[in-house]
C-alpha cells in the first residue's frame, strides 16, 4: 500500500512518461481514483489521512490498458461533458470540450420556449441529453447509424419508470436516408459529424486512431464535406422556414462549408471560434 498520494503520483508519472505528459498522467490518476475507486480529489485534499490509498496491484490492469493506448474514458466507462457524466464505450466517440462549446452556443441562441431538435450522429447522446436537461419544452430526437451507439445513448438519461416522450433515439443512416424520421418540422438540427480527412490519421494520437470508432471520426479525402452536404440537404426539407442548423467543423473547412450552406439556400451563416481561437462551429438559417 502506498503511504501517501505523493508517491502514487510519482509512480504514475513514471509508468506513463512515454505516453502522457506529467499533467495528463496526474489527471488520469485522479480520474481513476474517483471513477473506479470512488475517491474524489476533494476528499483527498480535505482528509488525506483518512483515505485508503489503493495498493499498486490494484492499478496493474489499468496501467496495462493505458499503455496499450486505451483511453481512460473507455477504461472507466465514463466521460464528463458539461456538468454531467456520460457512459461511453468503443462504439461511440469520446465527447470533446469543443462540442461542449457547440452546445453552449445553441443554448445562447435558442431561447424559444418550444423547439423540435434533431441531433444527427448522436453517439453517446451527450449533445441530445445536455439540451434535454436545459428545457422542459424541447422535444429532441437523436439519430445515429450505429445500433450500439443508440442503445448506449438511451441509457445515458436519468432512470425513470416510464420512457420520456420528450426525447427519443433511433437508428438512421444520413447518407442513405434509410428508416423513417418523425414528420414534424424541426426548429434546430445539430450535428458533430465525421470531419477529419483520412489523410490526417497518421498525425493523430494512437489512443484515438486505434480505439475510437473511425466511422465517427473520418471522412473521405476526396469528399471532405460528405456529411455536411447530406445533413444540410435534409435540413432544407425538414427544417421549418427560419429553422437553424448547427455544425461542429474541422478548423480548416469553415469557408467551404459556408459556401456549401449558402449554395443550398441557407442564410445568416456564421462561423464561430472555440476557446483555442480555431474555427470549430458554424450556424445557418434555413430559408
Amino acid at each position: 500500500m502506498y503511504r501517501n498520494l505523493k508517491s502514487l503520483r510519482a509512480f504514475f508519472r513514471q509508468q506513463l512518461e512515454s505516453y502522457y505528459s506529467e499533467r495528463e498522467a496526474e489527471n488520469i490518476l485522479y480520474v481513476i481514483l474517483e471513477d473506479i475507486f470512488g475517491i474524489s480529489r476533494h476528499d483527498l485534499l480535505m482528509a488525506p489521512d483518512a483515505i485508503r490509498i489503493p495498493e499498486i496491484s490494484e492499478f496493474d490492469a489499468i496501467l496495462q490498458r493505458l499503455i496499450q493506448h486505451e483511453p481512460i474514458q473507455y477504461i472507466t466507462g465514463i466521460a464528463p461533458f458539461r456538468n454531467y457524466k456520460f457512459r461511453v464505450d468503443p462504439s461511440v466517440l469520446i465527447p470533446r470540450p469543443e462540442t461542449e462549446e457547440l452546445v453552449q452556443w445553441i443554448l445562447e441562441m435558442e431561447n424559444f420556449k418550444e423547439l423540435n431538435i434533431m441531433d444527427i450522429g448522436t453517439g453517446s447522446g451527450c449533445i441530445a441529453w445536455s439540451l434535454y436537461f436545459e428545457s422542459e419544452d424541447w422535444r429532441i430526437l437523436g439519430t445515429d447509424i450505429s445500433e450500439a451507439a443508440i442503445e448506449l445513448a438511451r441509457k445515458n438519461g436519468p432512470s425513470t419508470e416510464h420512457a420520456d416522450t420528450r426525447i427519443k433515439f433511433q437508428v438512421h443512416d444520413i447518407l442513405t436516408g434509410e428508416s423513417h424520421l418523425p414528420p414534424y418540422p424541426y426548429d434546430v438540427i445539430v450535428s458533430n459529424p465525421p470531419y477529419i480527412p483520412k489523410s490526417e490519421e497518421s498525425t493523430m494520437e494512437l489512443r484515438v486512431t486505434l480505439k475510437e470508432p473511425h466511422s465517427a471520426l473520418f471522412t473521405p479525402d476526396d469528399d471532405a464535406l460528405l456529411f455536411y452536404r447530406h445533413i444540410a440537404s435534409l435540413g432544407s426539407s425538414i427544417l421549418r422556414p427560419g429553422g437553424r442548423l448547427y455544425f461542429e467543423i474541422h478548423e480548416s473547412r469553415g469557408p467551404e462549408i459556408q459556401f456549401l450552406l449558402e449554395s443550398l439556400g441557407y442564410h445568416e451563416v456564421e462561423i464561430r471560434r472555440d476557446l483555442q481561437g480555431k474555427d470549430r462551429m458554424i450556424r445557418a438559417v434555413n430559408s
